[in-house]
């Protein structure tokens, strides 16, 4: 059968459906609930990932799955043994196989979940921590994004961001994260993973901040060239493509729906950004997650471009 597709914003919640599955077996005379089982599975390649299994009022879950999913008490009286995940996580968007099991029924279905919603860290073209809050709300929003939230940065942490900046957060408090703890991004939390925090600081302190964007609404490309561009050149060149400069925030929305280029290029900010999250693009040790800026502003060989396909 063709797979059910389901977008979730990460941070947020989502449920994958697995009901028709179960409406047969829930008609059948005599079915008891003790011998009804539930597997949940993410299907990655040749492999399954058990995301959660359930018989008998029994749960257990996949180590990455602790606390975060659950089905319901009653599947089977309630003709429906849905998945729910929260909060979702950027990681969990795959195909997912859900198998209801009772005596000898035996049925399964396919679930796709895309994620939306990208956290990424974020200062100006001019020096590091040179945003009072104001204008870390203003960056983000010139960027093509919104100040993220607490809750919206520890989820992007458990995702796997590791990021030794402070910056600003919608609360007015500064905060980083840090996946692997070395010197000089210890924070209150010495040698233990997490998000440092620094409490809620006077709004005229400077730092850099944490943004947070939600799905692309049009595309991001990258047009082939042979000379090197200045910026105010890569904003021509868009446009004889009807498009404009790309930002920031429409960068990060499209790596997260899977662009991969290792070419730095201009964006709108006018800082020079790589479009790519494979560690061989860069000569860092840590693998990079996401599209990174670069140093060299004076000239660069390419670009990203952003075309709107929403008519207004």
């Amino acid at each position: 059968m063709n797979p059910n597709s389901i977008t979730a914003l990460q941070i947020f919640s989502s449920s994958l459906r697995c009901s028709s599955y179960i409406d047969v077996i829930a008609c059948t005379p005599g079915s008891r609930t003790d011998t009804l089982r539930i597997k949940w599975t993410k299907l990655e390649g040749d492999r399954e990932k058990v995301v959660l299994v359930a018989q008998g009022g029994v749960v257990k879950m996949g180590q990455e799955y602790m606390s975060r999913v659950a089905v319901l008490s009653q599947p089977l009286s309630a003709g429906d043994a849905s998945l729910m995940i929260a909060p979702v996580r950027a990681s969990d968007a795959g195909l997912y196989l859900c198998e209801v099991m009772h005596g000898m029924e035996d049925t399964q279905g396919t679930v796709s979940l895309s994620v939306s919603g990208v956290v990424f860290h974020y200062r100006p073209n001019t020096s590091r921590y040179s945003l009072d809050f104001s204008g870390a709300v203003e960056a983000c929003r010139a960027a093509g994004a919104t100040i993220a939230t607490p809750e919206q940065l520890i989820a992007a942490f458990e995702d796997g961001l590791d990021q030794c900046d402070a910056g600003w957060l919608a609360d007015q408090s500064v905060r980083y994260p840090i996946t692997v703890p070395r010197p000089g991004c210890a924070g209150n939390l010495m040698s233990r993973p997490g998000v440092r925090s620094y409490g809620i600081r006077s709004p005229t302190e400077t730092y850099d901040v944490y943004c947070f964007v939600d799905k692309l609404h049009g595309k991001v490309f990258n047009p082939p060239i042979s000379d090197r561009l200045t910026l105010q050149q890569a904003r021509e060149e868009c446009e004889k493509h009807d498009a404009v400069l790309a930002s920031p925030g429409q960068l990060f929305a499209a790596w997260r729906e899977g662009l991969s280029r290792c070419d730095y290029g201009w964006l709108s900010d006018g800082n020079v950004w790589l479009g790519s999250a494979r560690s061989t693009c860069t000569k860092t040790r840590r693998a990079t997650r996401a599209p990174q800026t670069g140093m060299e502003r004076s000239a660069s060989k390419n670009y990203y471009c952003y075309y709107n396909n929403i008519p207004l």
